[in-house]
């Protein structure tokens, strides 16, 4: 992301920390499908203020948390303290992994194609990937947007856990497993 980017992130979640300093609640279909959460490492790609990471926290897992922004990683660190969770500033434009595998990798409402073969080097074999995002919403420019049934085709080599395409919410939602 450019330093533009950065800012304009920086400012929103200052604006909304200034109404709300509590951690937000978790995706409710992540929460939904809690069932297949069985603790481990997690990486929460694009994390915004964490409220997925610190329900994974409390199911057991390892949160390894990265965002843009300064402002939401030092609030998530200020809300983790004595918690396993780790959140660094990463810019996903330009992140190079190291060789660190995952059992589970989230990215929520955020979408960046190029961060596929990437989310497949980090997920270990075995783990899951949990992703949720818009494919139609006229609020969201058609860049940022999944295509209809383009998450359960992109991953279709994977285990398919659950998939949705929910027109009411715009959301396409999958929960796949790596050979």
């Amino acid at each position: 992301m450019s330093e533009s980017d950065r800012i304009k992130w920086d400012s929103k979640y200052s604006v909304k920390l200034q109404k709300e300093t509590t951690v937000p609640e978790p995706s409710p279909r992540l929460k939904q499908l809690s069932s297949y959460l069985v603790g481990g490492s997690a990486l929460e790609l694009a994390c915004g203020l964490g409220g997925n990471s610190f329900y994974l926290v409390q199911k057991g897992y390892q949160v390894t948390a990265y965002d843009v922004s300064p402002v939401v990683i030092e609030f998530i660190r200020e809300q983790a303290k004595n918690q396993p969770l780790i959140a660094e500033v990463i810019d996903l434009d330009t992140w190079a992994p190291v060789s660190t595998q995952y059992d589970l990798v989230v990215m929520t409402k955020f979408l960046d194609r190029r961060l596929f073969p990437i989310i497949e080097s980090v997920t270990k074999p075995g783990g899951l990937f949990f992703m949720e995002t818009f494919y139609q919403s006229a609020a969201i420019r058609d860049e940022y947007k999944l295509l209809p049934g383009e998450l359960k085709e992109r991953f279709g080599e994977w285990e398919n856990l659950f998939f949705e395409q929910n027109p009411s919410t715009g959301l396409q939602t999958i929960l796949v497993k790596k050979p």
